[in-house]
């Protein structure tokens, strides 16, 4: 039901309040994965119109806390999705960061994290796929993804 409290927030006059206390109770509430996270998520951006980069910061402070940066499989959060072996793993910061638009803050993890442990694993993919998305925005991503990509 705390959802329904970013509805009572959403009427505060004051803009910069009232983004404050939304982005407040996203974080002390938003989960990476549950039951209802979907519908939830969907309610809070179709109905309440908050902006899915707020959500996505809340997702990435919940990863930070759970110590999950990018390079560690949160295995706690894994659950089946459908009955064909597929199952939903736990996001990771610095993809939650790039959905959030704060590009530099996932730039960081990801040279810093995500980057060394692709290189030492030679397990390129999740990398990659950070790497694609930040590069639409970071000129940086752009040209280590370039060059990975001539060497691969």
């Amino acid at each position: 039901m705390w959802h329904w409290s970013l509805f009572v927030l959403l009427h505060l006059h004051d803009p910069l309040h009232r983004k404050s206390c939304v982005k407040d109770v996203l974080c002390r509430h938003i989960r990476l994965w549950d039951s209802h996270s979907e519908e939830r998520e969907e309610f809070l951006v179709e109905k309440l119109k908050i902006p899915v980069e707020w959500i996505a910061e809340a997702k990435a402070l919940c990863a930070a806390t759970a110590g999950k940066r990018g390079d560690q499989v949160c295995d706690i959060f894994l659950r089946p999705l459908w009955s064909q072996d597929k199952v939903v793993v736990c996001p990771f910061k610095a993809w939650y960061l790039i959905k959030a638009k704060l590009y530099s803050e996932a730039h960081d993890i990801i040279v810093k994290w995500i980057a060394p442990d692709a290189i030492i694993n030679a397990d390129y993919e999740f990398f990659f796929e950070l790497l694609k998305e930040l590069s639409e925005t970071e000129v940086a991503a752009q040209v280590i993804l370039e060059k990975a990509l001539i060497k691969k």
